[in-house]
């Protein structure tokens, strides 16, 4: 573990683009901790294309965003660079996991179902352009949306975040996803954007603590440039059906 002093002297690189979400996770998590950091913002077309540009290749195989430069050190994949962020940088800012041993397993199991369930379902939803698949696919979207409905409910007690009073990596992480459900799902699926999350109070009071937030302000996207990545990006599932 790095102390805060070490750290401030070092060189933080973050690579990633401006519309992919798992970037958009880590720049959230990076302004609530309020490490300083130089962002290495790539054209969102390299998320669509195969040829991905060696800078990035260099600093990660996969070729995928988001990565962590700290010192010549790369780290990617969005949970293990908030997991690395929180052991490096232990006295900025927010904590990203509760203290408490039960709070922060719980933490991990909604990471887990996040990243495992409700991510693939809501594209699947999302990309989707077989009409004899999207009732199917939309139930199990809204039945993953509900699932996190109930949890938050369980695990908020009545306040503000998934976890208590104070943001969490959960709130970080589930975020970018739900701004996409209101931005591109009624640019995609022709629904009314109050209707998106209508069946979802809990979350629905949740999303508007957060989109006050100045720290996920900063690390928003255009939402122009979401609904356009995302269209271009069904486009191109769509065609490669063809």
């Amino acid at each position: 573990m790095q102390d805060s002093s070490t750290a401030t002297n070092t060189h933080l690189q973050l690579l990633n683009c401006e519309v992919c979400p798992f970037s958009e996770r880590v720049r959230f998590a990076l302004f609530c901790k309020k490490i300083p950091f130089e962002a290495n913002t790539f054209d969102d077309s390299i998320l669509l294309s195969d040829n991905k540009p060696q800078a990035l290749i260099s600093r990660n195989p996969n070729g995928s965003v988001p990565v962590l430069d700290h010192n010549g050190f790369s780290v990617y994949d969005s949970t293990l660079i908030c997991h690395y962020l929180e052991e490096a940088f232990p006295n900025f800012g927010i904590d990203l996991w509760p203290k408490e041993l039960s709070k922060k397993y719980e933490a991990e199991l909604l990471l887990m179902y996040l990243n495992n369930t409700f991510v693939p379902h809501f594209m699947s939803y999302l990309l989707n352009s077989e009409q004899g698949k999207e009732e199917e696919l939309q139930r199990q979207f809204e039945e993953s949306v509900m699932y996190l409905e109930y949890q938050f409910e369980k695990l908020s007690d009545g306040r503000n975040f998934f976890l208590g009073e104070s943001i969490s990596i959960v709130d970080i992480f589930l975020a970018p996803f739900v701004e996409r459900m209101v931005v591109v799902i009624p640019e995609m699926k022709n629904r009314k954007e109050e209707d998106v999350l209508a069946p979802f109070r809990k979350l629905r009071v949740w999303y508007k603590e957060i989109q006050n937030m100045e720290h996920f302000i900063k690390a928003q996207p255009d939402p122009k440039k979401i609904v356009d990545f995302y269209k271009k990006k069904a486009n191109k599932k769509k065609q490669s059906k063809a």
